[in-house]
C-alpha cells in the first residue's frame, strides 16, 4: 500500500496562511471551534432575569438561567480532483509540483469562494432578520455617502468596537471624494501577514471600511454547480423565505461583527497519488476537498440576530 499523505495537515500553516492572505473575510476565519458530532457543533445562549425589589425583612428574589441550545450543520462540503499526465511532472521535483498545483487552486479558487459564501450567508441572515435595505448604485453620491455608511453601522452599533464595514469599488471612490483632505484612505493589508492582501481601507466612526473590488463575489447568493456564480434562481426548499426573494441581489455596503459571524473549517484534505498508485490513468492524481461554512450566531440575551446588516442593489 502507498503511504498516503494528507498534504493539507502537513503544510496546515501554509495553507492556513494561503487563506488568510487571499481573502478579504479573513479576519472572520477561525479554527477554534469544538465540533460535537459529525456535521454539527453547537452553540449556547445563556439568559437571566433581572433585579426584584430586596425587601429589608429578609428573604432574596429567586431570579431564573435560561439555557438554549443552537446547533449548526455544516453545509457547505466541497471536493475537486485533477490528473495530471506524467509527462507534465517535473518528477526530481515532486514536492513543489504539489505546492504549485495546491497554490494556485487555493488562491484562484478557493480563496474567492471564501468570501462568496461569507457574503451569501451574512445576507441570508440579515434579510431574514429584517436588516437589509434596498437602494439603488446610482443614488449614492460623494455628498451623502459617508452618511450611507454611518446609517448602515447605525443599524448595529451596539457592535461597534467588533464591526467591519465592506462596500463596493464604485462606493469607496465616492468616499475617497468625500474623505479628501479630511481623512486618508490608503491601501492596506487585511491581516496582519507580510503577503496578505490589499485593498483600499478607509475608517468610518472609528469602523474600518473595506473595498470589494472583485464584485463577482459580493452577492446575496450563488450557484455552487462548479465553482460559484451568482445565482437568482430561488431553492424549491425554501421558497418562503425573505432571502430566497432576493437571491442574486448584488450588494452595496455589507456590515458583520467579528463577535458573531464565524468562518468555521470542519475538513481540509489533499491528497496526492504517483503512477500506479491509483487507477483513474497514466499521471500524478491531485485530490482536495474542503468542508466548511459560514455561521451568524443570534445574541445571547434574546437569541435574535442584531450584528449584521446589508444594502443590496434595488
Amino acid at each position: 500500500m502507498p503511504n498516503v499523505i494528507n498534504y493539507a495537515e502537513e503544510w496546515k500553516d501554509e495553507l492556513l496562511e494561503v487563506v488568510i492572505q487571499g481573502t478579504l473575510t479573513s479576519p472572520f476565519v477561525t479554527d477554534n471551534v469544538k465540533w460535537l458530532g459529525a456535521k454539527t457543533f453547537h452553540f449556547t445562549s445563556t439568559s437571566t432575569t433581572g433585579f426584584k425589589n430586596h425587601s429589608r425583612s429578609g428573604g432574596w428574589n429567586r431570579g431564573t438561567i435560561t439555557q438554549t441550545d443552537h446547533p449548526y450543520t455544516l453545509e457547505h462540503d466541497r471536493d475537486i480532483e485533477f490528473l495530471i499526465d506524467k509527462l507534465d511532472v517535473d518528477e526530481s521535483n515532486l514536492t513543489a509540483s504539489i505546492e504549485k498545483v495546491a497554490s494556485n487552486f487555493v488562491k484562484t479558487n478557493a480563496v474567492p469562494e471564501i468570501d462568496a459564501r461569507f457574503y451569501e450567508r451574512v445576507s441570508e441572515a440579515a434579510i431574514n432578520a429584517g436588516k437589509a435595505d434596498a437602494k439603488a448604485l446610482n443614488t449614492y453620491t460623494a455628498q451623502t455617502i459617508i452618511g450611507d455608511i454611518k446609517g448602515a453601522i447605525d443599524k448595529v452599533r451596539r457592535y461597534r468596537n467588533s464591526l467591519i464595514v465592506y462596500i463596493r469599488t464604485e462606493l469607496m471612490g465616492l468616499l475617497e471624494t468625500a474623505l479628501a483632505g479630511k481623512a486618508t484612505i490608503s491601501w492596506s493589508s487585511v491581516s496582519d501577514l507580510e503577503f496578505s492582501i490589499e485593498t483600499r481601507v478607509a475608517n468610518v466612526d472609528g469602523v474600518p471600511v473595506f473595498e470589494v473590488i472583485d464584485l463577482d463575489r459580493f452577492a446575496t447568493k450563488f450557484d455552487y454547480t462548479t465553482g460559484f456564480a451568482k445565482s437568482n434562481v430561488a431553492s424549491q426548499t425554501q421558497t418562503d423565505t425573505a432571502w430566497q426573494k432576493l437571491a442574486g441581489k448584488d450588494l452595496n455596503i455589507l456590515v458583520a461583527s467579528t463577535q458573531t459571524v464565524q468562518t468555521v473549517h470542519k475538513v481540509v484534505s489533499i491528497y496526492w497519488f504517483a503512477p500506479g498508485e491509483h487507477t483513474a490513468g497514466d499521471g500524478y492524481l491531485y485530490q482536495h476537498r474542503e468542508a466548511w461554512d459560514t455561521v451568524v450566531f443570534p445574541n445571547g440575551k434574546t437569541n435574535a440576530v442584531d450584528s449584521v446588516y446589508i444594502q443590496y442593489v434595488n
